[in-house]
């Protein structure tokens, strides 16, 4: 049984069943087990609302996931990972653009598995937090995607303080002067 909600459904290996466990884990994780959830269903069976008369005790129906989630997950027709993705598609439709038109959630898919889930500067890969949307800030034009961190994330740490080109050569310069110090030295 779930030592959380009592379910008998239990992980594989685990001490909690599925949705205790997912409602654990980074945003990031519950969004793409919605997304999951919600190619089970065929296009034609979708569904955008359930009567209430339908849904188990202590369920309410995502209309985004297509499934029946518990009621302290959900925020009117939706489940909290399924808001989340909606407002953060709609965020990234207003602020950025990609070969000149809207840059979507979609377009994140895309750029994120084209860089293999990580970093375009340094490689790593970002844990409970999307990767930053490195963009042009005078056309919003998408240029990458680098980690967020504010102490050592690409995105803050780096180019938000190089100010422009020069200064980034000048950097590179310094650590090529020094390295090459560095290892003589040893």
């Amino acid at each position: 049984m779930c030592v959380k909600c009592g379910a008998s459904n239990k992980r594989p290996g685990g001490q909690k069943c599925e949705e205790c466990w997912l409602l654990e884990q980074a945003p990031e994780v519950q969004e793409m087990a919605a997304e999951k959830r919600l190619a089970c269903v065929p296009e034609p069976l979708r569904r955008a609302v359930v009567p209430a008369t339908e849904w188990p005790v202590g369920r309410r129906w995502c209309a985004g996931c297509q499934s029946f989630r518990r009621l302290t997950e959900c925020t009117k027709s939706r489940c909290s990972a399924c808001a989340s993705l909606a407002n953060w598609d709609s965020y990234l439709r207003r602020t950025y653009t990609i070969h000149g038109r809207p840059f979507t959630g979609e377009d994140y898919k895309i750029l994120f598995k084209e860089q293999d889930g990580k970093c375009r500067i340094c490689g790593r890969r970002s844990i409970g937090k999307r990767m930053a949307t490195d963009h042009d800030h005078n056309s919003n034009e998408v240029r990458g995607l680098l980690c967020p961190g504010q102490e050592w994330g690409c995105n803050y740490a780096i180019l938000g303080k190089i100010k422009d080109v020069a200064m980034a050569r000048r950097i590179v310069a310094y650590l090529e002067e020094n390295f090459a110090h560095s290892v003589i030295k040893s």
